[in-house]
């Protein structure tokens, strides 16, 4: 074995993509994306990438179970301006010409001693590719039951201790989730949530700096933007957090077509990317940045019971979905009424209709009034619809009040959000849910009064009428 000083490829993210256009490699064969390195060792302050390399078909003694579907790849590389000494690779290598490389038994990561450059090279490789249909009902593997059975899942948890305020983000994303892989969706989108990718921002994944890429406050140094670097490490620390065996991998999206079949793979390829491990499954990943086109389309989780920052309703009839047509008696329906008489009801309805909608829309806000901090939020959840920023299911309340503080000016939302989200999972009988008090009645307004703002002048007087919410 070799043992070798490797420092983790994730600072390099960012100079990556301040060259976005500078050619890294070039690529023929089968097409998927390649890793550079797959990183599982992280001690609060980096991840560490692996240092000890044997040559390819060593047995790994620490390593998890393969998935019972894999698919596999085979593809040439020509290596230009990489740098280091890393070699791309569809997946696990299983074999590997024009060069020799060592390989990193537990993680598939390929070495070049001499150093990339200017190496061309083919290789064979294989990863996990299990059905989607499997995933919402796939389990990740008990802890205590790995270890009896000398599996490293152990591994793939662990994490420091978090700052408290990252403790409790991480609690607030899981709240509600009751598969794994619904965990894992809940965390993809929260950590994507409004924020922004950025090659000029602030590299690094201490917890220190993952802490201010998730809830700092916009406009400081760090807060709500970062590279792949930070929107990975974020995932998998949450994930850790929450009982899901992640790591994460530096590679390259497959590049762009040329003319001749080959692939250029350029600096705005390069990304970080969690993989998150399942039972049977292997591993899987996911895309928590803002523009995911890693992972392809997947199967949504089954929906939550009671997610915290959507409250169950039954929709009201939309007045404006009626079947009238139909109902309608024909010309031989034989009911002798006059044409005229048709003619007068359909005035009738145009001006019933807007006031049923109103009314029904009155109802509406009443009810949820009447449930105290939870029925608020609801009503924070339908303004939002009519301001046309829904917030997704999955997204706890705590997250979508931040956002609405943020992008709306109005930081009543976020007290309204923890209201809620307290009344949701308080014990039995003190949920709260009598009523609205004077300072939430207030800030519910001041919220509504931000939401409408942000409409354009011409829209809002429909705001009382418009039947989204009921769809909501």
């Amino acid at each position: 074995m070799l043992q070798t000083q490797a420092s983790s490829p994730l600072p390099q993210l960012a100079a990556w993509s301040a060259n976005p256009d500078v050619e890294l490699f070039t690529t023929s064969g089968d097409v998927a994306p390649l890793r550079l390195v797959v990183l599982d060792d992280y001690d609060g302050a980096q991840w560490r990438a692996a240092t000890e390399y044997g040559p390819l078909g060593i047995a790994a003694e620490d390593v998890l179970p393969l998935g019972d579907q894999r698919a596999r790849f085979t593809t040439a590389v020509r290596v230009a301006d990489l740098g280091g000494s890393w070699l791309p690779s569809p997946g696990d290598p299983t074999g590997i010409s024009g060069t020799d490389a060592l390989v990193d038994p537990r993680t598939g990561t390929l070495l070049r001693p001499e150093g990339a450059d200017g190496v061309e090279y083919e290789v064979t490789a294989q990863v996990d590719a299990p059905d989607p249909a499997a995933l919402p009902g796939a389990s990740v593997p008990d802890p205590d039951a790995a270890a009896a059975a000398g599996l490293p899942v152990d591994r793939y948890l662990q994490t420091p201790d978090l700052p408290y305020e990252l403790w409790v983000y991480a609690q607030e994303v899981a709240q509600g989730t009751t598969t794994p892989y619904q965990r894992a969706l809940a965390i993809e989108n929260a950590v994507r949530g409004q924020r922004t990718l950025s090659e000029r921002a602030i590299s690094g994944s201490a917890l220190w700096r993952i802490q201010d890429f998730l809830l700092g406050t916009p406009g400081t140094a760090g807060a709500q933007e970062g590279t792949s670097e930070q929107f990975a490490t974020a995932f998998a620390l949450l994930a850790r957090h929450t009982g899901l065996p992640t790591r994460v991998v530096v590679g390259f999206r497959p590049g762009d077509e040329q003319g001749d079949g080959t692939r250029v793979v350029r600096g705005e390829h390069a990304l970080a990317w969690p993989e998150v491990y399942f039972t049977d499954l292997g591993w899987v990943p996911f895309d928590p940045t803002p523009d995911p086109s890693l992972v392809g389309e997947r199967p949504t989780a089954p929906p939550e019971e009671t997610p915290a920052n959507e409250e169950p309703t039954v929709p009201p009839t939309d007045p404006e979905a009626r079947p009238l047509d139909d109902e309608r008696p024909g010309p031989d329906a034989g009911s002798g009424l006059p044409v005229a008489f048709w003619y007068a009801a359909g005035g009738v309805l145009l001006v019933g209709a807007p006031l049923a909608l109103l009314l029904a829309r009155a109802v509406r806000s009443w009810a949820h009034r009447r449930r105290g901090a939870r029925g608020a939020w609801a009503e924070v959840l339908d303004g939002l619809v009519l301001a046309g920023a829904p917030a997704r299911a999955s997204e706890p309340a705590p997250s979508v009040g931040d956002r609405v503080a943020m992008t709306y000016g109005v930081p009543e939302a976020t007290t309204l959000a923890r209201a809620a989200d307290r009344s949701a999972f308080a014990p039995p009988g003190e949920g709260g849910t009598g009523g609205l008090d004077g300072p939430q009645r207030a800030a519910l307004r001041a919220v509504r009064r931000g939401l409408r703002r942000s409409l354009p002048w011409w829209r809002r007087p429909a705001w009382a009428l418009d039947p989204r919410v009921f769809r909501r």
